[in-house]
């Protein structure tokens, strides 16, 4: 029973998790404006004014400031933080983190997404379009590229998307 319930609480937050990203991609096509993946962030300062050294989060856009500043340093959610900024050091949080472009580690209890990791993401659950370092958890979704180690390790576009253990996808640069 506490195993179903786990298992229920985890797929909640993932649902939580993806709701939030469709929300503001969908507010953003309202508006009509069109969004770019990048596929690296920048990681110099000076390219952005807005940064901070830490950062504490409260949820996903609270305070409003989580949202787009830049963190050289510390960000933590209590219980949970997200943003579409760059996070250059770690972000850890209680129940989800959920930045777009991590160079660092990006840690949570149970659930840590973003578009781009450099380094290291760890929770019970891990989605991200590529990780270019390691996830370690005990489900792994990564899109492009990813060194996962967990029970499920899921690559989409591998040629084995799905292995236990251990899975390995990388893309020549």
């Amino acid at each position: 029973m506490k195993k179903m319930f786990l298992a229920a609480v985890i797929m909640a937050f993932c649902f939580v998790a993806a709701q939030q990203i469709n929300a503001t991609d969908t507010k953003a096509a309202q508006l009509g404006q069109t969004q770019t993946v990048k596929t690296q962030p920048s990681t110099t300062p000076a390219q952005k004014t807005d940064w901070d050294f830490f950062q504490l989060g409260f949820w996903f856009g609270i305070p409003s400031e989580t949202e787009y500043t830049d963190v050289y340093g510390l960000k933590v959610g209590a219980p949970g933080c997200g943003g579409k900024g760059t996070v250059n050091g770690v972000e850890t949080s209680v129940f989800a983190s959920g930045t777009d472009h991590v160079n660092g580690i990006s840690s949570s209890v149970l659930v840590a997404t973003s578009k781009y990791v450099k380094g290291f993401q760890g929770s019970v659950v891990n989605c991200c379009d590529n990780v270019d370092g390691v996830q370690l958890g005990v489900f792994n979704m990564a899109k492009n590229e990813a060194f996962q180690i967990g029970i499920i390790n899921y690559i989409e576009n591998s040629p084995i998307p799905v292995l236990p253990v251990i899975n390995v996808r990388f893309i020549g640069k």
